[in-house]
């Protein structure tokens, strides 16, 4: 009996031996089982990180309005350096258009609509205090004596410099004025717009862009600035 109590003393210390090793075993197979998961996981994340930078570089496909008002798709590796370009265009022509209008029609609509994209100085140099009618004789004589007037480009609106966050613009036009009863009169225009780009938006959904415009001049042909913005477009 001593004999087979001994042989059993020793199954058993075999056996529980056998069984922590066991144990170890599958307990080192699992943290290299996690350490490999954790390592994975790693790996993918740092994948789509570098997928991440390697897309936001590369050239895109956008779609915007172009400076003739239709929508185009332009590919560009800085999207909002080209966005702002064509914002400033389009807005550009607009402006001109608009500020120059002198249809008794349309004239005070159309100056009264130029409000949105103004500075306050330019609001104040241009409206009166009641904020919707234009005080401009120029504007007021039109309507008094039923002018009409058309125009036609003859250099469409161009970026002359981006001294950023300032971008200056020049657009050379020809218009013409009717009047019942009188010949119609034309004249030359040169027009230089300087606008700023808003950095920080008070209100991002107040505004369909982030422009303001800051000055809007009608030049000589002479003038020198004008001269040169001429040369650099050429």
């Amino acid at each position: 009996m001593n004999i087979f109590g001994k042989k059993s003393a020793a199954a058993d210390i075999k056996a529980r031996r056998s069984g922590e090793a066991n144990f170890l075993s599958d307990a080192i197979k699992q943290i290299q089982m996690n350490k490999m998961v954790a390592l994975l996981q790693f790996f993918t994340i740092a994948g789509l990180i570098f997928l991440l930078v390697t897309v936001s570089g590369q050239q895109k496909l956008i779609t915007i309005i172009g400076q003739d008002g239709e929508t185009v798709t332009l590919r560009s590796q800085n999207l909002t350096s080209d966005v702002l370009r064509r914002q400033v265009l389009f807005y550009s022509r607009q402006v001109i258009e608009k500020y120059f209008d002198l249809d008794f029609r349309s004239a005070i609509e159309n100056r009264n609509s130029l409000r949105d994209i103004m500075s306050a100085s330019l609001v104040a140099a241009n409206f009166g205090r009641e904020n919707h009618i234009v005080e401009n004789r120029i504007v007021k004589e039109a309507v008094d004596n039923r002018y009409t007037s058309r125009y036609e480009w003859l250099m469409l609106p161009w970026i002359s410099s981006m001294d950023y966050p300032y971008i200056t613009v020049f657009g050379q036009f020809r218009r013409s004025v009717s009047r019942e009863g009188f010949r119609p009169f034309e004249d030359l225009k040169n027009v230089k717009l300087v606008f700023q780009h808003l950095r920080d938006r008070p209100d991002p959904f107040g505004r369909a862009h982030d422009l303001l415009l800051i000055s809007i001049d009608e030049i000589d042909s002479e003038n020198i600035d004008f001269r040169n913005a001429i040369n650099r477009r050429r």
